[in-house]
């Protein structure tokens, strides 16, 4: 101690390097983890899942198929030396378009009706599942999203309190 009362110059130093290193290094292992996964890995996380959910409602939203929409009846099915092969009829929806023995998909059954996709001079159709629901991947979008901006919001209260901390030390020298 000097005359003032204030300690002297190295013991500050001590002390400023001391309660710089103690709070990281002491911990259990396991807080150390838990503060890497919080800190690191689930932002990025987060990051990652607003990137590809972008991707996804930018791919799927207002997604038309290529060609005309119509349905498509099986007209011929049958299965030879192991290989199966079905034939139909595609009518447009406008009724404007009608083509037969085009090729389908082996799976479907004589005088089944599906909704299909024909582009002209194409010699199959493309079957057309149903709609993607794009609320699985708003609802995960946002959930990062909040998740982000509390992380942020906590990251500054964590640096502006550290920086209170290193601010409240007596500075050396």
């Amino acid at each position: 101690m000097s005359a003032t009362g204030k300690p002297a110059p190295r013991s500050r130093w001590r002390a400023w390097l001391s309660a710089a290193r103690r709070p990281d290094w002491r911990r259990p292992r396991w807080v150390r983890l838990g503060a890497l996964a919080f800190w690191v890995l689930a932002p990025l996380a987060c990051l990652a899942a607003l990137g590809i959910g972008g991707n996804r409602l930018a791919i799927h939203l207002d997604a038309r198929p290529f060609g005309d929409l119509g349905s498509f009846v099986v007209t011929e099915h049958g299965c030879a030396g192991g290989r199966c092969d079905t034939y139909g009829t595609f009518t447009s929806d406008d009724g404007a378009t009608e083509v037969y023995g085009l090729e389908a998909d082996n799976k479907w059954l004589l005088g089944e009706v599906h909704r299909v996709s024909y582009a002209e001079g194409s010699t199959g159709v493309a079957p057309l599942w149903p709609g993607w629901d794009p609320t699985p991947t708003a609802v995960g979008m946002a959930g990062a999203f909040v998740f982000l901006v509390a992380w942020a919001v906590l990251l500054r209260a964590a640096t502006r309190e550290a920086g209170d901390r290193r601010s409240a030390m007596v500075s050396p020298g």
